[in-house]
C-alpha cells in the first residue's frame, strides 16, 4: 500500500519530464541546423520587427511555449487527482484505525465487566 502510493505520487513528476523531453527532442536540431539557425538568430534580431521571417522564428518559440504549458497543466491535474486519492486513501486508514481501536476497547470494557461480575459472585458468596 505505502509502495503504491509512493508510485501514484511520483508518476505526475515522472509523466512531466517525459513529455518535456519529448517536446525538446521534437524541438531539437541536428548540430548543421543548429549552426544555420544559429546565424538565422542572429538575423532575426537585426531585422525590423514586422518582417516573415520574424514571425516564422516567433511562432515556432510560440508553438513550443503552448506545448510546454499544456505539459504543465497535465502535471497539475495529474498532481491534483493524486494528491485526492492519497488524502481519500488516508481518511480511510484513519476511518479503519479508530473503529479497530473502538472496537478494542469495546472488548476490553466487556471482558472487565464479566470479570467483575464473576468476582462480584465470588464476594457474595
Amino acid at each position: 500500500m505505502q509502495q503504491a502510493l509512493i508510485q501514484n505520487s511520483t508518476q505526475p513528476f515522472i509523466n512531466l519530464a517525459r513529455s518535456n523531453m519529448e517536446l525538446i527532442n521534437k524541438m531539437m536540431l541536428p548540430p548543421a541546423a543548429l549552426s544555420t539557425s544559429m546565424n538565422e538568430i542572429q538575423t532575426m534580431f537585426q531585422q525590423p520587427v514586422g518582417s516573415p521571417r520574424h514571425f516564422g522564428h516567433m511562432a515556432a518559440f510560440a508553438n513550443m511555449a503552448q506545448c510546454m504549458l499544456h505539459n504543465y497543466v497535465v502535471f497539475a491535474m495529474e498532481v491534483g487527482r493524486c494528491t485526492t486519492a492519497a488524502m481519500l486513501q488516508g481518511q480511510d486508514t484513519l476511518k479503519r484505525a479508530a473503529q479497530q481501536a473502538t472496537d478494542g476497547i469495546d472488548q476490553n470494557a466487556h471482558r472487565y465487566q464479566q470479570q467483575g461480575n464473576h468476582h462480584d459472585k465470588k464476594v457474595a458468596a
